[in-house]
């Protein structure tokens, strides 16, 4: 603890609530020109599009109450003056944020379903956060005659970085710079567009993002708040898809087609009847005569075998009479004579 609250009450215009603090020396030296302070008390629980979260401050601040501060830039050292006024902010978050500059205000007209949708949840640009939503009405659309939920939200241009930079120093007024730079991204296929969050909790948020596919709308970028086109989420996109296939689906004519099946089915059993009742005897027949060749044909194969052995018989005869008469040409060649003489006697006479 380095100081304490000592008065709080209405400004002038009842607008806003001035609370006095003082904050003893040393410590003083710690408040500098650009330092933060936010609420500190008590136990901040949120559930949101980000999540859970818990912020505490010390103990004291928790039973009590308090306030707490931090210089935003360590390099600056130049003490504020007293009765300096201060912005008293919600949250350290807040708090220690860069400058956001000067909102603008944009509604969305979402002609679906914003269930889980609620004031706070981002405003997003390709995860950017560009501001928050600050309300939700149900409106009436008498040209289309159907309802949507009108969704406003406060967005910082000076969340953009340098290009919205650049658009200010070419148009010096800083509403015509916005127009400008809604006005061509628009032109470009920006569009609004619900997402889910936390599948959990179901929180949605609302997205910015561009879409080649985004019909040409008309847009006015100088009217205030300004009106930024939507598209269906990725969910309703799909709600559609299925609706159009079962719609589909419904238009078929299912009994005709059924009937036209079983007329099928009964012409293919009737034409396979008739095919069994004709073809087959004449298949019946065409076996029996299969057989009778295969008998035949076996038959003769097995006269062919005894033919066979009776003609190798006859082969080794007519062989072995070929060698003799071979034998008998060889003789007569060398011994002419003897064909008339007879053979020869043997020389060699046996001894006594």
């Amino acid at each position: 603890q380095v100081g304490q609250v000592i008065g709080y009450g209405l400004d002038e215009n009842g607008d806003a609530v001035n609370v006095h603090i003082f904050v003893d020396a040393p410590h003083d030296n710690h408040v500098t020109e650009d330092a933060r302070f936010w609420n500190a008390s008590g136990v901040n629980l949120s559930l949101d599009a980000e999540g859970f979260s818990v912020q505490t401050g010390s103990m004291a601040s928790i039973l009590a109450g308090g306030v707490a501060f931090s210089p935003a830039d360590e390099l600056d050292i130049q003490a504020a003056e007293p009765n300096s006024i201060f912005n008293l902010h919600a949250s350290q978050a807040q708090a220690m944020a860069d400058p956001d500059g000067e909102p603008m205000l944009i509604n969305f007209r979402f002609y679906h379903t914003v269930r889980g949708l609620k004031l706070g949840a981002p405003v997003d640009f390709r995860g950017l956060e560009l501001g928050s939503v600050v309300d939700i009405d149900m409106e009436f659309d008498r040209e289309q005659r159907k309802f949507y939920a009108l969704v406003q939200a406060r967005i910082y241009p000076l969340r953009f970085g340098p290009l919205y930079e650049r658009l200010t120093e070419v148009d010096k007024d800083p509403h015509i710079a916005r127009a400008h730079l809604l006005e061509n991204m628009v032109a470009r296929g920006l569009r609004g567009q619900m997402r889910s969050a936390n599948l959990l909790t179901g929180q949605q948020y609302v997205a910015l993002e561009f879409f080649n596919d985004a019909k040409d709308v008309a847009f006015n970028g100088t009217e205030y708040p300004v009106v930024l086109p939507t598209v269906t989420g990725d969910m309703d996109r799909l709600q559609q898809q299925l609706g159009s296939i079962v719609s589909k689906i419904d238009a078929l004519p299912l009994d005709k087609l059924v009937q036209d099946v079983r007329d099928t089915l009964q012409s293919v059993t009737s034409l396979l009847t008739g095919v069994d009742g004709e073809v087959t005897p004449e298949l019946a027949s065409t076996l029996q005569a299969v057989r009778k060749t295969l008998t035949a044909v076996d038959r003769f194969v097995d006269e062919g075998t005894a033919t066979a052995g009776g003609l190798d018989s006859t082969m080794r005869e007519l062989t072995a009479a070929a060698r003799a008469l071979r034998t008998l040409a060889d003789h007569l060649q060398a011994q002419p004579g003897s064909l008339i003489r007879g053979a020869p006697r043997d020389r060699l006479e046996v001894s006594p």
